[in-house]
């Protein structure tokens, strides 16, 4: 192990920002939108099915370390942008309910709506 390198912060970003580079300039990797997404979980591994208004455009299988180690990178990276930003990005699900609580107040925003004109 003495005779291995260990790879600095700098270094490790520069081989990122290079990884990166790397596959958005090879056409052979595929560029994939996706506005919504479907978890499963099985024996040994988990599913992410992407979806682009609700039609399924890719499947990644990936183990449960990895699916973990993912969810906590994408969190932190969310995060650590809500923080510096100052402001809350809002989940699929919080504005699910936002919408509900509004449509049942459907009647008051249009008549809000109204006035405005």
């Amino acid at each position: 192990m003495a005779d291995e390198k260990e790879i600095g912060v700098d270094e490790r970003g520069q081989a990122i920002e290079g990884q990166i580079k790397k596959a958005l300039e090879d056409k052979e990797i595929p560029n994939i939108y996706f506005n919504g997404f479907i978890t499963t979980v099985g024996i040994g591994d988990a599913m992410l099915v992407l979806t682009q208004n609700n039609e399924p455009v890719a499947i990644l299988n990936m183990s449960y370390t990895l699916a973990k180690t993912l969810a906590q990178k994408v969190g932190g990276g969310i995060a650590t942008l809500e923080q510096k930003s100052g402001n809350t990005i809002m989940a699929t699900d919080d504005i699910k309910r936002f919408l509900a609580e509004e449509l049942q107040n459907d009647v008051t925003v249009l008549e809000d709506n109204d006035e405005a004109e």
